[in-house]
């Protein structure tokens, strides 16, 4: 998927292209870039006689990432969807790769992603995204909608077509990573690769341009709350295909993760001192790990700082029970 990427489309196109993986089909869909990408994309399809069928799609207006996404899942025939952004740079056997894992769980899985390497602008490996996992995540439900931190990466998603068929497309814009976490766990099981198969550029996408710390906490905040009411949404498509216990289950979880996202942005957003201050008291009445994901944000505090400085107190009980049996 491409929007007004022109300095990467290159690198990142022929990476496309050079899939070991064969038969594949690609899907690329042009967000209404208004500089040189579609003329770049056109100019490489132009002389590209690979094995792979290609399938080219520019949208009349901008639809943003979710809409991009979702018409380009429409043209699509394939069993797997394997995500891929304008600015990020698949390994040439990265598609060969995720589909091994997913025939190897029988076609089970219905989200796989992988780490990712991290690189700037000038393409410089600078760091590395892990997934911590390297099979089925065995994690409770709740575990994987509301963990920290997050295992599965979008950069390097995959998706099983189910996902798509069974709710349509995605209404409520929020992370598309986190909506489809949320429907592969309503739907079946999640699994991780723990090789890198993505190099994900950061400094040229959404994220990175948010200067304002506040403002983009806050914004990220109210796409988790959209995932979670799409989520709800999506539930009910569902209802008769899946037990009562688990329906029953996923309906709770998401709630209380909109509770929980509704109390973190008042102590963002909250208008007086106040206000915040209430926020941050019943956010410390909450759990260790819902402190730790929070407070460590808000002080702007290294993860191992800040779980040492939360955790510390029931660190200490553990090691005088152990001491006293």
């Amino acid at each position: 998927m491409y929007f007004n990427q022109e300095k990467y489309v290159e690198e990142s196109l022929n990476a496309v292209l050079a899939q070991t993986y064969s038969p594949l089909e690609i899907i690329i869909s042009d967000d209404a870039s208004t500089d040189g990408t579609w003329q770049i994309i056109t100019s490489i399809l132009a002389t590209y006689t690979g094995p792979h069928k290609i399938i080219t799609n520019q949208n009349e207006k901008n639809l943003g990432i979710i809409g991009n996404w979702n018409k380009s899942c429409s043209l699509s025939s394939g069993e797997l969807l394997v995500k891929g952004d304008g600015d990020d740079i698949s390994e040439p056997y990265r598609v060969e790769r995720t589909v091994k894992e997913w025939l190897k769980y029988n076609k089970e899985p219905m989200l796989l992603s992988s780490s990712c390497n991290i690189i700037d602008m000038q393409g410089n490996h600078i760091g590395e995204l892990k997934v911590p996992i390297d099979g089925w995540d065995k994690r409770p439900p709740e575990a994987i909608c509301n963990g920290w931190p997050f295992f599965h990466r979008g950069p390097s998603a995959a998706f099983n077509r189910k996902l798509f068929d069974s709710f349509g497309e995605i209404i409520h814009f929020g992370s598309d990573i986190t909506t489809y976490e949320g429907r592969a766990v309503i739907l079946g099981r999640l699994v991780g690769i723990k090789d890198p198969l993505v190099s994900y550029r950061i400094g040229s996408g959404y994220t990175t341009e948010q200067k304002n710390y506040r403002t983009c906490m806050s914004r990220g905040i109210i796409h988790g709350m959209k995932s979670r009411y799409q989520l709800l949404e999506d539930l009910e498509y569902v209802r008769e295909s899946i037990t009562p216990e688990h329906y029953a289950l996923m309906k709770r979880i998401f709630k209380r993760s909109i509770s929980s996202q509704q109390l973190s942005l008042k102590l963002w957003n909250g208008s007086t001192f106040k206000e915040r201050y209430e926020a941050f008291k019943r956010i410390w009445n909450k759990s260790a790990s819902f402190k730790t994901k929070y407070i460590r944000l808000a002080l702007l505090l290294p993860p191992s700082i800040s779980e040492l400085f939360l955790q510390l107190p029931l660190r200490l009980k553990k090691f005088g029970q152990y001491r006293l049996g």
